[in-house]
């Protein structure tokens, strides 16, 4: 197993520990497990990682965390933090 698949597994084993709120009907409407993390592509050596623990419906459909009006908050917080202005 790769070091990214036991990452996978050992996020979704402990997201398997307690219940917690998702919008199931959305992960139902994908056949996603809400447990199983929805990973984006990034580097592994980057100074910065974003966590989230309920997606909402835009990254689930899309399979892409922070894709969403939510997501798009974000970042451009993040970024204007780190660069004194927004884009």
């Amino acid at each position: 197993m790769s070091d990214l698949e036991n990452l996978l597994t050992g996020i979704q084993q402990e997201a398997k520990r307690a219940s917690f709120p998702v919008d199931l009907p959305v992960y139902a409407l994908v056949n996603k497990d809400p447990t199983y993390p929805i990973l984006y592509a990034g580097n592994f050596q980057s100074q910065i990682c974003f966590l989230g623990r309920d997606l909402g419906k835009d990254e689930v459909l899309a399979n892409q965390p922070l894709y969403g009006a939510s997501g798009t908050l974000v970042r451009q917080g993040v970024y204007e933090a780190i660069y004194g202005y927004s884009t």
